[in-house]
C-alpha cells in the first residue's frame, strides 16, 4: 500500500499568490470600436471572486455562416464565482483551420515578455513574465476587429511568473493580446496562434450533434451556460444559479445542474482535496462468518454486524476524518455496508443523479481531484469530464451507474443513462486507508473508470499509472452496457481490469497496453470487443475470454501488434469485415453495420477522425494521453482511407467539362496528360479515367499506367485584399516521384504554387512560379499515402503568405498572386494514384 497523504505539504489547498484582475467596465464587442483598456480596478484573487453574467458567441474564422456576438460583464465584489455564458449564432458550414502548433502573423510587443504560447484542441494558453498581479488577456479570430476578454480566473499569476488559459475557441487562426497594467502605464503584448479541433470519434458523438457536456461541436460554450470556478479554499462556498436558483458549495451545484437547457461548466482550479479516514494504527481483522471475527477501529472498537453512516463511524470512535492535509469537501458520500456476508466501504464519493449538459475540466496543467471521486448515477445525461488527474481516490475516481432492469436493456435504445465523454484525463492509482472488505482488494482503492447500465461513451486520449482495478464495464454477468469506445489511451503498467467486461459491445483502438501485471483484459459472459491498431507490450495476460455459463464473449483483433506477449484467446482476422462468433445481446455483428456503429461501409473502415498505424502507438499515444497536454492532434497522420471509394458506376459518372489549354472561367475541367506531358485529345480518354464533382468532392481516378488525369477547380470568388484563406483536404491513395498533386493558379492560369512528393527525400515540399528544380520541404517525415490538409493564407495587404500541410507550415515572402483556382493531378506511371479532394473553400 503506498503512503503519500501524510507526505503532502499544503500545496493547492488555496491559490495564494495567484491574483487576476478585474475591468469593471462594460465590454461590448457590437460596436465598431476597440475594447477600452484605460479604466480598471485590480482585485486579488481569493475565495470570494468576481460573479458575472455574460452573453456571447466566442470569436470564430470567417466563413460562410453567419454570427451574432454580443458581451455584457458585470462584478460585484465580496460573492462568490459563477458565470451563465449565452452564446446566439448561426452556422451553416463547419469552419477550416490550419493546424500547426504555432503561425506567425504581425505581432506588436511592448514591455511583455511572452515565454510560450501554445495552441492546441479548442483551447489555448500563454506563460509570460510578470511583474505584478494585474493582467488582462484577450483573444479574437485574426479576421475579427475586436477582442473578448477572458474571465479573470483563467489569469494566475505567481510571483514573477503568469499564465492564462483561454478555453472554449472554435478551430481557427487567433491573436492572443496581453495586457499589464501597473496604474501608471498600459504595456501590451500580441501574439499569434492557431487552434485545433477536438477529435470527438466514439460512441458518445455517435447519431447526436448536440455537443456532449456543456460544449457544442464546434468547441464553443452551450447557450445559457454557467460557468463555475472551483478552487481549494471556496470548494465549499463557491455559489452558482442554476435555473433561477442559487446553490452553495461543490457538490450541491453539481447535484442540480439538471436542467437541460441551462448547461454547467465546472473548471477546477489547483488541487480539490478530501478529507479521508485515518489509518489504522494496529491490525485490522476483517470480519469473518465462520470465525465470527469483524473489523477493529482505531479505539479497539469492533463494527457490529451493520450498515454505518459517516455520523455513526465517527461517533462510535471507529475512525476519524483526518483534515491535517485538505478539510472536509462538503456533500461526498461516506459509509460502511454489510449484507449478511461481508462488510463492504464506500468512501469519499460525489454522488450524481439527473445531471444534464455538464462538463468538468480542469484548467491548465494542476488541475487535480484528490482523495475522493465521482459518481455520475441514473438519468445523467451529455456528461464531459477532461483534463483532470485523479489521484488518491479511496472508491471510485470516476464511474457512471445508470438504473433500469437488465431483462429491459437489451438494446440501446433503451437506456436512459447516456452520452458520456471523458478524454485527456490523467487516473493515477487510488488509495484506500480503512480497508473494511473480506477480499482486502480496496487498498489501492475500488475503480478508476467503472460504468455499468449506461451506453453511448466514450473514452479517449486518457492515461493510466499504476492502476489496479482499472476499468470495469457491468457490475456483475447480467449487467447490461452498451456502445462504448476506448480509443487513444495509455495504460502504463497497471495491474487489471482493462477493462473487466460483461454484456457490452465495445471498441478498442489505438491504445497503447504497457506491462500490465496481472489479467490485462477480461471479456466475459456475452460481451464482444473489437479492437483494432493497438500495441500490447510486455503484457502478461493480454486476454481472459469465458462465457460464464451466460453467452458466447469474444474478442476481435485486427491489425494489432503483440510484442513480449501473446494474443491469448482473441481471434486474429486478416479481414476488417470478417466475423467473430459471438453472442453479444446487442448486435453480434455490431462493428460491421453502420445502423448502430461508426462504420463505412463503402470503405470497410471505422469512420473516425484519427487512427495511427499500429507501430506508431507507442511513440505517439503518450504524447497526446493523459491531462495537461497541450498539444495539438496531427490529423495528418490518420491512415484511414475515408471517403468514397474510387471506382464509380458508369451510370453514376459525371464528367467535368473537357479542356485543351488551362482554363480561366469559374467551372470544374478535365484533359489527360501522356507520358510525353502531352494532353490528350477528348476522343482518346479511356473510360477509367475521368473527374467526378459529387456532394462536395472532386474524386480523380485513373487506372492507366501511362497517362496522368488532370483535373482543374476554378474558383467563382477570387479577392485580392485583405486575408484570405484557400483550404482543402487531399486523400492520396500512392506516390509518385516528382509528383505535383496539387496546385495553386493565378489569374493567367500559371502555376505559382505547387505541393509535391519530392523527388529523391519522398518528403512534402513546395515549389513556386511552375518551377520544378526548386523545392522547399515543409513537412519532413516520410511521406505516406493518407489525407492532409492543404491551407494557403494570403494577406494581400503584406504580400506574405503562410502555406501549412497538416501541422506544417512555411511563410513565403513577396507573394501577392491572385489565386483563381487549383489543378489536381494523379501522378504519371505510378500504379496506384487516385485520390479525392474535399472540404474546398475559400474565406
Amino acid at each position: 500500500m503506498k503512503k503519500k497523504l501524510l507526505a503532502l505539504t499544503l500545496v493547492g489547498l488555496s491559490l495564494v499568490g495567484l491574483a487576476s484582475c478585474n475591468i469593471d467596465s462594460a465590454i461590448n464587442t457590437t460596436s465598431n470600436t476597440t475594447i477600452p483598456t484605460d479604466t480598471s480596478t485590480s482585485v486579488p484573487q481569493s475565495s470570494t471572486a468576481t460573479t458575472s453574467t455574460t452573453t456571447s458567441t466566442p470569436a470564430v474564422p470567417s466563413t460562410t455562416a453567419t454570427s451574432t456576438n454580443t458581451t455584457t460583464s458585470t462584478s460585484t465584489s465580496k460573492s462568490t464565482t459563477s458565470r451563465t455564458t449565452t452564446s446566439t449564432s448561426t452556422t451553416t458550414e463547419k469552419t477550416s483551420y490550419t493546424n500547426p502548433s504555432y503561425s506567425s502573423y504581425d505581432e506588436v510587443n511592448n514591455g511583455i515578455n511572452v515565454t510560450e504560447i501554445v495552441g492546441y484542441n479548442e483551447a489555448a494558453y500563454v506563460k509570460f513574465e510578470a511583474e505584478n498581479t494585474q493582467y488582462n488577456v484577450y483573444y479574437k479570430n485574426v479576421d475579427d476587429n475586436e477582442f473578448t476578454k477572458i474571465d479573470d480566473e483563467l489569469v494566475r499569476v505567481n510571483n514573477d511568473s503568469g499564465r492564462a488559459d483561454i478555453l472554449g475557441l472554435t478551430p481557427g487562426n487567433y491573436v492572443i493580446k496581453i495586457e499589464n497594467k501597473n496604474n501608471t502605464s498600459i504595456n501590451t503584448v500580441t501574439k499569434s496562434i492557431v487552434i485545433a479541433k477536438q477529435d470527438r470519434s466514439g460512441y458518445a458523438h455517435f447519431n447526436y450533434n448536440k455537443g456532449v457536456g456543456a460544449y457544442n461541436d464546434d468547441g464553443t460554450l452551450k447557450d445559457n451556460t454557467t460557468v463555475v470556478y472551483v478552487n481549494e479554499s471556496n470548494k465549499n462556498t463557491v455559489k452558482a444559479t442554476i435555473d433561477g436558483h442559487t446553490y452553495t458549495g461543490l457538490s450541491d451545484i453539481l447535484k442540480h445542474s439538471t436542467n437541460e437547457a441551462n448547461p454547467v461548466c465546472v473548471r477546477i482550479l489547483g488541487t480539490i482535496g478530501a478529507a479521508t479516514w485515518s489509518g489504522l494504527t494496529s491490525p485490522v481483522s476483517v470480519y469473518s462468518k465462520a470465525t465470527n471475527t469483524t473489523v477493529k477501529g482505531l479505539n479497539d472498537e469492533y463494527l457490529q454486524l451493520k450498515n454505518y453512516t459517516e455520523e455513526e463511524i465517527i461517533q462510535g470512535g471507529f475512525n476519524t476524518l483526518n483534515e491535517a492535509v485538505y478539510s472536509k469537501l462538503n456533500g461526498l458520500s461516506n459509509r460502511i455496508k454489510y449484507d449478511g456476508t461481508e462488510f463492504d466501504s464506500y468512501y469519499n464519493m460525489l454522488d450524481i443523479s439527473g445531471a444534464k449538459n455538464v462538463t468538468v475540466e480542469g484548467v491548465g496543467e494542476d488541475a487535480k481531484i484528490f482523495q475522493w471521486g465521482f459518481t455520475w448515477k441514473s438519468d445523467c445525461k451529455s456528461i464531459e469530464i477532461k483534463n483532470l488527474t485523479f489521484d488518491d481516490y479511496t472508491e471510485d475516481a470516476c464511474s457512471f451507474e445508470g438504473s433500469g432492469s437488465d431483462s429491459n436493456l437489451n438494446k440501446i435504445s433503451a437506456f436512459t443513462s447516456t452520452r458520456y465523454w471523458v478524454h485527456n484525463n490523467t487516473f493515477d492509482s487510488g488509495i484506500n486507508y480503512w480497508d473494511v472488505c473480506s477480499e482486502q482488494d480496496k487498498h489501492d482503492g475500488d475503480g478508476s473508470t467503472d460504468i455499468k447500465r449506461v451506453a453511448y461513451v466514450t473514452f479517449s486520449y486518457n492515461q493510466y499509472n499504476d492502476c489496479h482495478k482499472t476499468g470495469l464495464v457491468g457490475g456483475s454477468d447480467s449487467q447490461m452496457t452498451s456502445g462504448v469506445t476506448f480509443h487513444h489511451k495509455y495504460y502504463n503498467a497497471c495491474k487489471s481490469r482493462l477493462p473487466f467486461a460483461r454484456q457490452a459491445n465495445m471498441h478498442m483502438y489505438n491504445n497503447y497496453y504497457y506491462k500490465s501485471s496481472g489479467n490485462n483484459m477480461q471479456i466475459y459472459a456475452g460481451a464482444y470487443a473489437f479492437i483494432e491498431n493497438c500495441y500490447f507490450s510486455n503484457v502478461k495476460n493480454t486476454y481472459s475470454i469465458s462465457d460464464r455459463g451466460i453467452a458466447l464473449a469474444a474478442v476481435k483483433s485486427y491489425n494489432n501488434i503483440y510484442n513480449e506477449c501473446s494474443s491469448g484467446a482473441a481471434t486474429i482476422v486478416s479481414s476488417r469485415t470478417e466475423s467473430v462468433d459471438n453472442e453479444n445481446v446487442f448486435n453480434s455483428h455490431f462493428d460491421v453495420d453502420p445502423s448502430v456503429f461508426y462504420f463505412n461501409n463503402n470503405n470497410n473502415i471505422s469512420d473516425v477522425d484519427l487512427m495511427f498505424e499500429a507501430e506508431n502507438v507507442p511513440t505517439l499515444v503518450p504524447l497526446y494521453a493523459g491531462a495537461g497536454k497541450a498539444v495539438s492532434l496531427d490529423y495528418s497522420l490518420n491512415i484511414i482511407e475515408k471517403n468514397e471509394p474510387a471506382t464509380i458506376d458508369d451510370d453514376t459518372k459525371n464528367y467535368a467539362t473537357y479542356t485543351n489549354q488551362v482554363p480561366t472561367a469559374a467551372g470544374l475541367y478535365y484533359h489527360t496528360l501522356d507520358a510525353d506531358n502531352n494532353i490528350a485529345d477528348e476522343a482518346n480518354i479511356a473510360d477509367t479515367t475521368y473527374v467526378l464533382e459529387n456532394k462536395g468532392k472532386i474524386t480523380i481516378h485513373d487506372s492507366s499506367a501511362t497517362e496522368s488525369t488532370v483535373g482543374y477547380y476554378i474558383l467563382d470568388n477570387t479577392p485580392t485584399t485583405g486575408t484570405v484563406t484557400y483550404s482543402f483536404d487531399v486523400t492520396l491513395t500512392g506516390v509518385g516521384s516528382k509528383w505535383n498533386f496539387a496546385r495553386f493558379l493565378d489569374n493567367t492560369g500559371k502555376e505559382v504554387l505547387a505541393i509535391r512528393v519530392a523527388a529523391d527525400t519522398k518528403y512534402i515540399a513546395y515549389t513556386l512560379n511552375g518551377d520544378d528544380k526548386t523545392e522547399t520541404v515543409i513537412k519532413s517525415t516520410a511521406f505516406k499515402a493518407g489525407t492532409y490538409s492543404i491551407s494557403l493564407t494570403v494577406n494581400y495587404n503584406t504580400s506574405t503568405a503562410t502555406l501549412s500541410v497538416g501541422t506544417n507550415s512555411a511563410t513565403i515572402s513577396n507573394f501577392n498572386s491572385q489565386i483563381i483556382g487549383f489543378k489536381f493531378m494523379t501522378a504519371i506511371k505510378a500504379a496506384d494514384r487516385s485520390f479525392t479532394v474535399t472540404n474546398i473553400k475559400v474565406e
